[in-house]
């Protein structure tokens, strides 16, 4: 199955498709705009790249792509063509963070995100919504997958950058949480918010809620490669490292040491270069499930490796987010233990009492180094990166106590 703008659920070509600063382009417009730029590409399934162009021209020209045939891709290729195996028919090709390792670029197919669009229509009141919208760039997994959204349910999209254009209706947002803790003043009314792509703590939540207390406000759990695992009604309740309960028809398996494996039929087909679409995804996070809810214990990645022992980082954050204390812990290089422990706190902070409950920790769990600031530093996907902290660490960038 492939994506056909043409076969899209619009109610008529008058319909508004994208709302942006300075104009609005109906379905109808959007459809002309893109079979005219269609005629700038072979009919040949070639790799092409997508580039930073504005809202406008950069979804004309995505979906230009993918109509005429051909593969958009997002990143930098550094593959031998030989290397390509493509699905019958894929979306388009995204590239990871590579926090994990090696960056890889990953391939996505119309039928997976179709069927978790239909599922979410059983889940969340997205039908409700007058517009789709989102923070998130469009290179980003997140970002595409708003605009997809949008597309499939026939309703306006509008991408929140620089310059945000003028609406009136009920607005469905999807962000990472870090975007609105740092936009409270969102220029757009939100009715419902979708939050995932990053940990929310409670006091990060209190501060949402109030902000937008009466917007449904729901969080989803999931990866570029499994699309939704997990989601919860954060109105509701948020029980610690709880991401929710499960998707509808998504399967998980939590092994003895916390390993989590997910099938879905929302799967990806695979990374460039696999010869065969996976039948299940082994995330990076640590997990358990109990009472129907996935409990999130931290990533594999994450685990400092200070002496020969495993740590982790939600070990030393846990006690003091319940004072109230937002913190990250993460690994720095260490000639003598290999990783030294590093805490990072936002401020205002009351250091004597932070330093009362690490000392309850044993000894080998205690920081080393504690820096802080008024805000985390954010990758430039408006992320949580404990990895980034390390780097900011190292090159002095971050203020030590």
């Amino acid at each position: 199955m492939s994506f056909d703008l043409n076969q899209l659920n619009f109610a008529s070509e008058d319909s508004l498709a994208l709302v942006l600063p300075k104009e609005k382009l109906t379905y109808g417009q959007l459809k002309t705009a893109v079979q005219k730029r269609m005629g700038d590409f072979p009919q040949k399934q070639e790799l092409i790249s997508v580039l930073a162009e504005e809202d406008k021209g950069l979804i004309i020209y995505l979906l230009a792509i993918i109509q005429s045939g051909n593969y958009p891709i997002f990143g930098q290729l550094d593959c031998q063509k030989q290397e390509w195996n493509f699905p019958k028919e894929p979306l388009f090709i995204g590239q990871t963070s590579g926090s994990t390792g090696k960056a890889k670029h990953y391939l996505r197919d119309w039928a997976s995100w179709e069927a978790g669009y239909q599922a979410m229509q059983t889940v969340f009141p997205i039908n409700e919504a007058d517009l789709i919208a989102t923070a998130s760039p469009l290179a980003t997994s997140l970002g595409l997958h708003t605009l997809f959204l949008a597309l499939f349910l026939g309703k306006p999209f509008v991408h929140l950058n620089k310059k945000t254009p003028n609406w009136s209706g009920k607005t469905a947002l999807f962000a990472v949480p870090t975007y609105l803790l740092k936009h409270s003043d969102c220029p757009l009314d939100l009715d419902q918010i979708y939050l995932g792509g990053g940990s929310l703590s409670a006091s990060g939540l209190k501060r949402i809620i109030e902000y937008y207390p009466e917007a449904e406000l729901f969080e989803f759990y999931g990866a570029s490669e499994s699309s939704f695992i997990s989601w919860q009604n954060l109105k509701t309740s948020k029980p610690a490292g709880s991401v929710g309960q499960l998707f509808p028809q998504v399967q998980i398996n939590v092994t003895a040491d916390h390993s989590l494996t997910v099938r879905s039929p929302y799967l990806f087909p695979g990374y460039l270069g696999q010869t065969e679409a996976p039948v299940e995804w082994q995330l990076d996070d640590l997990a358990e499930y109990k009472e129907g809810l996935l409990i999130l214990l931290g990533r594999k990645a994450d685990l400092i490796d200070h002496g020969g022992n495993q740590v982790s980082p939600a070990e030393i954050e846990k006690p003091l987010q319940a004072l109230g204390q937002e913190a990250i812990a993460f690994g720095m290089p260490d000639e003598l233990y290999g990783q030294k422990i590093a805490l990072f706190c936002i401020q205002p902070l009351d250091l004597k009492r932070i330093q009362a409950v690490l000392l309850k920790l044993p000894a080998y769990k205690r920081p080393e180094t504690i820096y802080t600031a008024k805000e985390v530093p954010l990758t430039a996907n408006q992320k949580v990166s404990r990895h980034y902290l390390a780097q900011l660490a190292q090159k002095g960038k971050l203020h030590e106590i």
